[in-house]
């Protein structure tokens, strides 16, 4: 599956964007995705709601999962939770 740039609607090269432990890939910045929204304590707000499509802006590992804060919508200032086992990089 392509990743798209969210700013361009170009398609991004994969990147090896990993954790320090090279462990877990994890999305570049920018890349286009729909998602499913979590609060700060990591539960899903709405599990029948996905959202987007989205632009991510940073990336986290946290315990098991990487958190992605969403810029949702595009071209806005509000920035979502998410987490990688949420996203998807098509319109579902």
């Amino acid at each position: 599956m392509s990743i798209e740039n969210a700013l361009t609607g170009k398609i991004m090269k994969y990147t090896e964007l990993t954790s320090k432990d090279k462990k877990y890939k994890m999305l570049p910045a920018d890349a286009k995705v729909w998602f499913k929204e979590i609060d700060i304590n990591n539960n899903i707000k709405n599990y029948n709601e996905i959202k987007g499509p989205g632009r991510i802006i940073k990336q986290l590992l946290k315990y098991n999962n990487i958190e992605y804060r969403i810029e949702y919508p595009i071209g806005s200032t509000n920035h979502i939770l998410s987490r990688a086992t949420l996203i998807y990089l098509s319109e579902p």
